[in-house]
């Protein structure tokens, strides 16, 4: 841990009163929220901001930039269908290509549909891409740079985002749509029957918000997808969700979003998602809680936590198949399978929950707005702490170095 690590932690102790609930900047309102990186709690964005915590929000923003120097572009083992793009890309290039002296060179070369013939392109992407020639290694690359890759792959609109133009039979055409609204589970248990000589804590509004934020970044990240590939998917939910995957539980809504947006950055090689798409997730949630209106305000709710409920038992299904057919080969998959039943558990608890209680959950979309502003400027802070690094430059951002990194820290 470096010095300034150690010295910001030193300051932020001296900071935090004996109560925990009270903002530890002004030291008179209640303290809503928490500090990512020194763990004092605060009460808003301008507490946040405050010159006492200046050392802590400045040592955010360069861990940040350096960070964004430290990560290059994304790899190619895993693009998602590249079987497709290549294909496709080569089609286009066939239909242009009037060079008969480059046809009869290649004349002799096997397809490329004959070469990647057999394999699966989720389980063998790296098969895939070292059985590419140079050639189209080099055309994917560039197609990647220049922004084509992007354009062949048309981007899933999440069915909780519904244009405010939409007619009646827009909505009714949608409402047959193959990626419109999940249907709402009608086999839904009563809580006060699962919890005969208790009460549900509050506390399970907070869990809430982490499903929520996970379930919308899964389905953002398989393009809409994810029950086609229900095993991969189930497994990906409680990677980043810390309630479903390892059965925590959430205090606060800071802390229900934290636990997602540091599970998925502790792995950015196999996510790779921006810092802005992360934050922007929150939107989600928030539009997820809001409902499509006042006749329904808990449809979107519902209609998330069943089709979770639906995904997992999925994912259960999938990999007791594969444990049944490769047995003992797949012994990984074991702690995999028993995750996935217990997951299932605890969103059934959850949607039962929310299915009596959740209109409690729509309070906290104010909170959930303001952790989207702190979020926001903080990243804008940080775009233009790296404006002012590529000015100094004068162009793009050279290769970090350790010794670039270490001065910076």
């Amino acid at each position: 841990m470096s010095a300034s690590s150690n010295e910001h932690k030193q300051n932020a102790s001296k900071l935090v009163g004996t109560d925990s609930r009270t903002c530890s900047i002004c030291v008179g309102q209640e303290a809503r929220y928490t500090c990512p990186r020194c763990n004092i709690p605060y009460c808003s964005l301008a507490c946040y901001r405050h010159e006492k915590h200046g050392s802590c929000s400045e040592a955010f923003y360069k861990d940040w930039v350096i960070d964004e120097l430290s990560h290059n572009t994304a790899g190619m083992e895993d693009r998602e269908k590249i079987l497709e793009i290549l294909q496709r890309e080569q089609e286009a290039r066939d239909e242009d290509d009037v060079d008969s002296d480059d046809e009869e060179e290649d004349a002799d070369d096997p397809g490329l549909e004959e070469r990647l013939e057999g394999l699966d392109l989720d389980a063998d992407a790296g098969d895939v891409w070292r059985r590419l020639t140079e050639k189209e290694k080099q055309e994917f690359s560039q197609m990647l740079e220049d922004g084509r890759l992007a354009n062949l792959v048309e981007v899933w609109t999440p069915w909780w985002v519904k244009p405010s133009s939409e007619t009646e039979e827009e909505v009714d055409k949608l409402e047959h749509d193959g990626k419109s609204q999940p249907q709402i589970l009608s086999d839904i248990p009563d809580i006060n029957i699962l919890l005969k000589k208790s009460k549900p804590s509050s506390d399970l509004r907070f869990c809430l918000v982490n499903v929520l934020y996970s379930y919308a970044f899964i389905t953002r990240l398989h393009n809409g997808n994810h029950l086609e590939s229900p095993l991969e998917s189930a497994q990906d939910l409680l990677s980043v969700s810390s309630v479903l995957g390892q059965g925590s539980n959430c205090t606060s809504t800071c802390e229900a979003l934290h636990m997602c947006t540091h599970s998925i950055q502790q792995n950015p090689s196999k996510w790779k998602m921006s810092q802005e798409m992360i934050v922007d997730i929150i939107e989600d949630v928030v539009q997820l809680l809001g409902g499509p209106g006042v006749v329904s305000p808990l449809s979107y709710v519902m209609s998330a936590l069943s089709d979770v409920t639906v995904l997992i038992k999925a994912g259960y299904k999938a990999c007791q198949k594969e444990l049944k057919v490769s047995g003992s080969r797949h012994a990984p998959l074991r702690p995999v399978k028993k995750g996935l039943f217990m997951a299932e558990k605890k969103v059934e608890f959850i949607l039962s929950w929310a299915h009596r209680y959740g209109m409690a959950a729509r309070d906290l979309i104010p909170e959930l707005r303001l952790e989207f502003e702190l979020q926001r400027t903080a990243i804008t802070s940080v775009n233009e702490t790296k404006k002012q690094f590529e000015t100094a430059w004068g162009g793009k951002r050279p290769q970090p170095s350790k010794t670039l990194i270490q001065e910076i820290s």
